[in-house]
């Protein structure tokens, strides 16, 4: 009796033909194609070295430096109140002290734990990764 799988004469087939013929396959592609090959997946970014690992950068879950309560501009809900007792104090409140590294500020909780199994679909995503070539 011959092995098979899905009730399929399919072990006599290729890779390609069994995983080009798959759903599953074919939304894996897209979101490697989508989400894989942005700027944050590489090891570096503008000449600066990714200090995360690459689940956390993948997922825009922390900043790529890992720079601990950094800001760079952004709105400044104080700014069109009305002069109240003491609350000019508080006018500059929002850190203006950019650096020069050109590593965008990351606007996630950083603090956020994931679930173990996006964690797992990232592994398996990673596997897969280099046998799809996403550079098509």
């Amino acid at each position: 009796m011959e092995l098979s799988f899905n009730n399929s004469n399919q072990f006599k087939k290729s890779n390609k033909t069994v995983y080009d013929n798959l759903n599953h396959w074919a939304r894996m592609r897209t979101i490697l194609r989508t989400s894989w090959n942005g700027n944050y997946t590489g090891k570096s970014y503008n000449g600066q070295p990714r200090k995360i690992g690459g689940f956390r950068a993948t997922q825009n879950a922390g900043d790529w430096l890992s720079r601990q309560n950094y800001s760079c501009k952004g709105p400044n809900p104080l700014c069109n109140m009305v002069y109240t007792g003491g609350i000019n104090r508080m006018r500059g409140g929002i850190k203006q002290n950019c650096d020069d590294q050109g590593v965008p500020v990351s606007n996630t909780n950083v603090r956020y734990v994931y679930d173990s199994s996006i964690f797992t679909r990232y592994a398996k995503q990673r596997a897969y990764n280099p046998i799809y070539n996403t550079e098509n």
